[in-house]
């Protein structure tokens, strides 16, 4: 049967994503790193709704920036990326989440610890992984002290 192109086991369509990310690499330039803070800050703006998208939070944070390969001539194509060298960097963080300002303040501090200056970038990606359902981490949430108190006084 295999050899027909036929095969009988069953399709598993449910599976567990692992990560949720996006990439930019062409038309990446900037000329300070105000240009590049905000860019950045779009980039987990569009991240943050993906997960909330999908139902998701993540607990890692992945960064990876393509920089312009020392030496080399710029690329003879429009805003091509050219000869690119991949530096990536990640961080756990102290909670799941979802949120843009948590994944911004992060990847901020991973970019500023890879010593690369905003005129060399050339392309930039943000993943976020170690994944959990957010309806699962809200039905886990430990009920804090202000809980208590609307719970006795009701």
């Amino acid at each position: 049967e295999h050899a027909r192109g036929m095969d009988s086991t069953e399709l598993n369509v449910d599976f567990n994503k692992k990560s949720v990310g996006t990439q930019i690499s062409w038309g990446v330039r900037f000329t300070n790193l105000e240009e590049f803070r905000g860019f950045l800050s779009n980039v987990c703006t569009e991240v943050s709704h993906r997960l909330k998208d999908q139902g998701f939070v993540g607990a890692r944070i992945s960064l990876r920036i393509g920089r312009h390969k020392e030496g080399d001539q710029e690329s003879k194509k429009f805003m091509n990326p050219g000869q690119l060298e991949t530096v990536s960097k990640s961080s756990v963080l102290g909670q799941h989440t979802d949120q843009s300002e948590i994944l911004c303040t992060e990847s901020m501090k991973i970019f500023q610890g890879m010593n690369i200056l905003p005129t060399q970038v050339r392309s930039v990606a943000l993943q976020v992984d170690q994944l959990k359902n957010a309806n699962e981490l809200d039905s886990k949430k430990t009920p804090s002290i202000e809980d208590f108190f609307t719970t006795t006084t009701q």
